[in-house]
């Protein structure tokens, strides 16, 4: 598990100009949608008065990237008064299908809360994001919300590639 993918650098890779366009596309969801277990292993690690913040889906449909689609799940912990502990965590089903979670470690403490990251932040968002975009990949109108690129939207067209590329992805929970 990495903790040093750039996610600014990959959004630039892929033709987004800035992180604010790929927020401001996406489908915002709140921290219920992904599982009593990811909010339980959050308020483990960051304490009862967590603030998750921009916690947001996108979708990139093969017409935009030329390739195969792309899913993407990140999410904010900022540090509060309670605690110094601080991370933007990603999750991303890249055109190559490799869903690959990374994180940016805000904390105070980077080293004394990698492993804490790593054992038990990082498991439970996986789980997570792959339920939560497994059920976005069914869903039409969240995938129509979801969708950034320069004037794409999704399409029913869409909907037999995004299939096929879902049916390759070995992580990816469906339900």
């Amino acid at each position: 598990m990495s903790n040093n993918f750039d996610l600014r650098k990959f959004l630039t890779e892929n033709k987004l100009t800035t992180t604010a366009r790929l927020l401001s596309e996406a489908v915002e969801l709140n921290l219920k949608e992904l599982g009593p277990e990811f909010e339980q292993a959050i308020k483990e690690i960051f304490g009862d008065t967590v603030k998750v913040q921009d916690i947001k889906a996108t979708y990139r449909p093969s017409s935009d990237t030329g390739a195969k689609p792309e899913l993407v799940l990140q999410l904010t912990i900022p540090q509060t008064n309670e605690s110094t502990k601080a991370i933007l965590l990603s999750l991303v089903f890249d055109k190559d299908g490799n869903g690959r979670i990374s994180y940016d470690n805000y904390s105070k403490d980077k080293e004394g809360t990698k492993e804490e990251f790593n054992n038990k932040l990082v498991p439970a968002f996986k789980k997570a994001a792959s339920l939560y975009l497994g059920k976005l990949v069914k869903n039409p109108e969240g995938l129509s919300q979801a969708t950034v690129g320069f004037g794409y939207k999704y399409e029913e067209k869409d909907q037999a590639d995004l299939d096929k590329y879902v049916s390759e992805i070995p992580n990816l929970a469906i339900k």
